[in-house]
């Protein structure tokens, strides 16, 4: 397809936008929603390809490209968020809890355990040999370290670094 380079090199400004709506369309794969990067991205790179005004099989083939460098970004992503350096942070708690849980907390009072996930001021803690959303009392809790529980107020357990 002799005549793709060319309509490639004769509209500079057009491949411009469309590379722009690529960067849009692969950081909104980094955010969370369909939102104005994705909404913006998918317009710029239909507006890029018409204003190209390719003939039918030049636009498959822009269409195509399209969907495989979009196709690569979003399987970088999805890897990104799994294996990748966001994943291996102490920002992002990656054990899930019951968020309805509805037992009385109260028989922990006092209890002796440790700090599952680091606190700051929330995080996880093992007490009892169970997984328990605690929250510090202010201060800032590393993983590992063993805390005791000073309060329980419903079902926020209170729990200070004990040394």
């Amino acid at each position: 397809m002799a005549g793709f380079g060319t309509l490639l090199a004769g509209h500079v400004p057009a491949c411009i936008v469309i590379l722009v709506g690529y960067g849009l369309l692969i950081a909104e794969m980094y955010m969370p929603g369909f939102g104005v990067a994705g909404i913006s991205g998918t317009a710029l790179v239909i507006g890029g390809i018409a204003l190209m005004q390719p003939t039918a099989a030049q636009a498959l083939l822009l269409v195509v490209i399209s969907v495989v460098i979009l196709g690569a970004a979003l399987f970088f992503a999805m890897r990104s968020l799994k294996k990748g350096r966001l994943n291996r942070t102490g920002v992002v708690l990656n054990d899930e809890l019951d968020a309805g849980e509805t037992r009385d907390l109260s028989a922990l009072e006092g209890m002796m355990g440790t700090a599952h996930t680091a606190m700051r001021p929330s995080g996880i803690a093992m007490l009892g040999g169970e997984k328990v959303n605690a929250v510090s009392d202010g201060d800032f809790i590393p993983a590992g370290a063993r805390v005791r529980v000073e309060r329980v107020d419903g079902k926020r357990v209170v729990v200070r670094e004990s040394k």
